[in-house]
């Protein structure tokens, strides 16, 4: 998990911004349970958010480095995303 706590509806989200799916099994059943619930909701396989209202795409764009330092552990960034800290497309 990781990143702030989300904003629902003005109230502060029990869930963290960014939730990352583990294969402890009582984690991802609490993540399901909340998915279900509707206090989360999927942003790539594997990976949940708990804003439910920003558009997924801005999501994945302004938080692109932890996303991708989970999806890829160790990555290394080059080139223009490299030196402008941020994707070139």
């Amino acid at each position: 998990m990781f990143c702030q706590h989300g904003d629902r509806n003005g109230k502060r989200s029990p869930w963290l911004l960014l939730v990352f799916d583990t294969s402890n099994k009582a984690t991802s059943r609490r993540i399901q349970q909340a998915r279900r619930a509707g206090e989360l909701r999927e942003l790539l396989p594997r990976v949940y958010t708990s804003d439910l209202t920003t558009d997924p795409a801005l999501l994945v764009r302004r938080h692109w480095l932890p996303l991708l330092s989970h999806l890829y552990p160790d990555p290394v960034i080059s080139h223009r995303s490299g030196l402008d800290a941020q994707p070139t497309s």
